[in-house]
């Protein structure tokens, strides 16, 4: 419509302002002999078609009256979002690793709702410490942690919302993290432990050990702890920047091989279930059973403890470095895999 009145207004100024002109407006025919006059008229008329829009929904014909589903970020601005058709669930814990401070610091914030910070334990110990990377994301650094260091976060979960996961069928563990190294070493990532016997504490814990990552889990139907495997050597250790991994866990699901996956950058992986490495360490294991349930207490007295770089005693230590960690109550489908991975690459500090 402004167009129309500066073409309007262009027409009856160079007939010398008061011109009988026709002009057609939707359909209408208008006769000015006046240029004050005409725009009076097209300013009457605009405001009736603008009361008739939003009393309709209908603008030049299409219809607006169905709401668009656009997707915010992960800080929840949806300014510039792009209608992608999937969204998330508030996770049942976040943690950014985005402290406005560098350095040691006391806890790391939950930003999920009913929030548990989580406790940074040090024991003296100079590692690890919040560092900046280049693209101004925070991360807590362990690289560094030499062998009588052990410092990371450790939250008993009696008495917390956490609690909900000992007996869940579904949940899904995210990290973002990179390995400086594949070694020996028995390194705790992220994840829940009440111990360090496979055959009697609980688990649901991203792990490193013998120069494999996996994912060590307990069910409730189980006697021990099985470990699902990345089919090649720490996958994370040998890519130049931080990944992206999703562990979902879905019992519910018939297929098997569908209960337990992992993802890299969103990207579905083959699991193994044992390797001629970890025999050693852990006992063939094998897919669960239909709807069985997370064990996180197991046959140990001690509560079960959610770990960020450490073990539940303080007495293991990470050999990563982590930018984000959250769990999510239900299994995450494919395409909020997808979705989040590209959200926390681009960046997982808002």
């Amino acid at each position: 419509m402004f167009a129309f009145v500066l073409i309007s207004y262009k027409l009856i100024w160079s007939r010398s302002h008061c011109s009988k002109v026709q002009y057609d407006v939707r359909g209408f025919t208008l006769t000015g002999k006046c240029f004050w006059k005409y725009l009076a008229f097209v300013a009457v008329l605009n405001c009736s078609f603008q009361e008739t829009e939003l009393a309709t929904g209908v603008n030049d014909g299409e219809s607006t009256g169905d709401q668009v589903e656009t997707d915010t970020d992960a800080s929840g601005d949806d300014s510039g979002a792009v209608d992608t058709g999937v969204s998330l669930p508030e996770p049942l814990v976040r943690y950014r690793v985005n402290n406005t401070s560098l350095g040691q610091v006391p806890f790391l914030i939950d930003d999920a709702p009913n929030p548990v910070n989580l406790p940074m334990v040090y024991n003296s110990s100079t590692s690890p410490i919040l560092m900046q990377d280049q693209g101004g994301d925070i991360f807590l650094d362990y690289s560094d942690q030499s062998e009588s260091e052990n410092g990371g976060g450790r939250l008993p979960i009696t008495n917390t919302k956490l609690e909900v996961v000992d007996g869940a069928s579904q949940v899904t563990l995210v990290a973002k993290y990179s390995l400086e190294s594949c070694d020996d070493g028995n390194h705790r990532l992220a994840g829940f432990s009440n111990g360090s016997v496979a055959e009697t504490a609980g688990w649901l814990l991203i792990r490193e050990d013998a120069g494999f990552e996996f994912l060590a889990i307990r069910f409730k139907d189980q006697t021990e702890t099985f470990e699902y495997i990345w089919p090649t050597p720490c996958p994370l250790a040998l890519r130049n920047a931080p990944a992206v991994v999703h562990w979902v866990i879905d019992t519910t699901q018939e297929n098997p091989e569908d209960r337990v996956k992992g993802y890299i950058d969103g990207e579905r992986q083959i699991l193994a279930l044992s390797n001629s490495v970890l025999a050693e360490v852990w006992q063939e294991s094998d897919w669960p059973t239909k709807d069985a349930e997370i064990d996180l207490q197991g046959e140990q007295t001690l509560g079960s403890v959610f770990v960020l770089g450490t073990d539940a005693f303080g007495g293991r230590k990470s050999n990563a470095s982590i930018w984000y960690v959250s769990l999510f109550s239900e299994a995450l489908t494919e395409e909020q895999i997808v979705y989040e991975s590209d959200l926390l690459k681009e960046s997982d500090d808002k």
